[in-house]
């Protein structure tokens, strides 16, 4: 035991002397630290009126819907691939010495329950509209914050032996597959079917549904929501139930797994490899294996039917993106896209201007997963004889059409619940796609400047400055006229800063045409 100690202190030690030998990563750490305090000061400066605030089971709901999907997504993941615990680093040094499994699997454990909270770290930063909304405090943000954390770890040790007891037969995985879904579909059956019987108070009847004691037997996701719930209503009997569930269910697993005849090192083994590769390719600025080499492919139509020229390259993505899109979008866009809808209901009091920030907010870290950015690493983009300027337009046009799909799909949904005019609905389409360009031009500048080999910490930061710096001239054309005029639609202002946008975005696209003329500049 003494190895791991050993291991595990001394990863920490070298964590720390990353920050002396790498300025740039210390530099993000005190500049999102900075932005967290900004965020908790200026919420705190505007004052709430209490008889303004909504109704915290709105909060409560969304906290379960947010543990619930980790847990599902997380789950069905360890019926294909699994899950895992490890690094490289781990598996070369421990998996090979007489340290006995169960030792290492706790080692595994104590890591995770670290990272798991860290990963929770992005909601700190939703504390602004929570605290002006719900009148959460910063004690309750922490246990959210808390059981989230909560949920991936246990999701992630669900995940590890979900796998280890069906690898090695398919019946096994069906049939566990055909529970675990039983299991969704009865609670969203749950859930929705009263939306069919009454019309009249649908947030009211979805809130009282998502708060009821009966989706707080919802395995793992129930049990951490109705640990937070209740600690944060100082229920603390109640609270405890639920952590000692969480607790009880993580204890058994790590009994099966570690007393159990199934060897966990030959199942995590997979799936730690997998997050290797994807981290170094990240790190190097390529596409990971499973962008390349997909396990589960769409084949249906095949070659191209149209396009010519520069223009056969937007025919080709959207080929690609046919095969792996569910419905009109693909996977993440449609994640991203259902998470903006679900605030925009929760939210539709308030009009479409704070639905819209959100959106371009969502719209900031799902625009780098488009097909332009795949494009950047194949040679024969650069061998097409086309135009640089028009080969960008081209390689960048699917992510455009794929804008203006979602933008449709989330301001005409939540239009509808907001009341809002059809003049402002389009003026939100319209204006999101035109921040999407603005966002895209971002990253084709920085390919363009530093390209893949910079450090990506820094390229992060230099994203978020330039993203930062582009926004500013649209907007504030867009608040000024909004000020003058005094309008009861938003459609004028809107446009003002689409075509501010837009025409930002077109000037950084010209001048960075030669991205495409020359290989060399994306891997310096």
């Amino acid at each position: 035991m003494k190895g791991l100690s050993y291991l595990f202190i001394t990863r920490i030690k070298n964590s720390l002397k990353e920050l002396v030998r790498h300025p740039s990563k210390l530099i993000l750490y005190i500049f999102c630290l900075a932005m967290l305090v900004f965020v908790f000061f200026t919420s705190r400066l505007e004052g709430i009126e209490t008889s303004q605030l909504r109704d915290m089971a709105e909060l409560r709901a969304m906290v379960l819907a947010l543990y619930t999907f980790i847990f599902i997504l997380t789950t069905f993941q360890g019926l294909s691939s699994g899950g895992t615990f490890y690094s490289m680093a781990d598996v070369n040094l421990l998996f090979s010495t007489p340290i006995s499994p169960r030792r290492i699997l706790t080692y595994g454990i104590v890591r995770q329950m670290g990272t798991s909270l860290l990963v929770g770290f992005f909601i700190f930063f939703q504390y602004g509209w929570m605290h002006q909304q719900y009148g959460l405090d910063l004690p309750g943000i922490l246990i959210i914050v808390l059981g989230y954390g909560a949920t991936m770890f246990v999701s992630n040790l669900t995940a590890i032996a979900i796998y280890s007891f069906t690898s090695a037969s398919e019946g096994r995985q069906k049939i566990l597959r055909l529970i675990l879904e039983g299991v969704c579909v009865a609670a969203v059956g749950y859930v929705v079917l009263p939306l069919f019987w009454d019309h009249s108070h649908i947030l009211e009847t979805l809130v009282a549904r998502m708060d009821s004691p009966v989706l707080r037997l919802f395995p793992v996701s129930g049990w951490a929501a109705s640990f937070t719930d209740y600690l944060m209503m100082g229920q603390w009997a109640f609270a405890m139930i639920g952590l000692a569930l969480l607790l009880g269910f993580s204890v058994l697993v790590f009994l099966l797994l570690s007393q159990g005849k199934c060897e966990f090192y030959e199942d995590v083994l997979q799936a730690t490899e997998v997050s290797a590769a994807a981290i170094t390719a990240k790190k190097e600025g390529k596409l990971d294996g499973a962008s390349l080499n997909p396990r589960h492919v769409k084949l249906g139509k095949t070659g191209l039917s149209k396009g010519r020229g520069a223009s056969a390259f937007f025919y080709k993505h959207l080929l690609e993106s046919r095969r792996g899109r569910v419905f009109l979008l693909d996977k993440m866009t449609l994640l991203f896209a259902v998470c903006t809808v679900v605030f925009a209901f929760f939210i539709r009091d308030a009009g479409l201007l704070p639905i819209f920030v959100f959106a371009a907010y969502m719209q900031v870290f799902s625009i780098s997963f488009g097909q332009w950015a795949r494009e950047l690493t194949m040679p024969y983009v650069y061998l097409s004889p086309a135009p640089a300027f028009k080969k960008l337009v081209m390689i960048c046009a699917q992510s455009i059409f794929q804008m203006l799909l979602e933008s449709t799909l989330i301001f005409v949904v939540a239009g509808i619940m907001a009341q809002a005019s059809i003049w402002d609905i389009v003026g939100c389409i319209i204006a999101r796609v035109s921040m999407g360009l603005l966002f895209l031009a971002a990253n084709i500048l920085l390919e363009r400047l530093v390209g893949s080999a910079v450090n990506k910490t820094i390229t992060m930061m230099l994203y978020f400055l330039a993203v930062i710096i582009l926004i500013i001239p649209g907007a504030v054309a867009a608040i000024v006229l909004g000020v003058m005029l005094q309008l009861p639609v938003m459609l004028p202002s809107f446009l003002v800063l689409t075509v501010c946008n837009t025409a930002i975005a077109a000037l950084i696209g010209f001048l960075c045409r030669d991205v495409l003329n020359y290989a060399e500049l994306n891997n310096r």
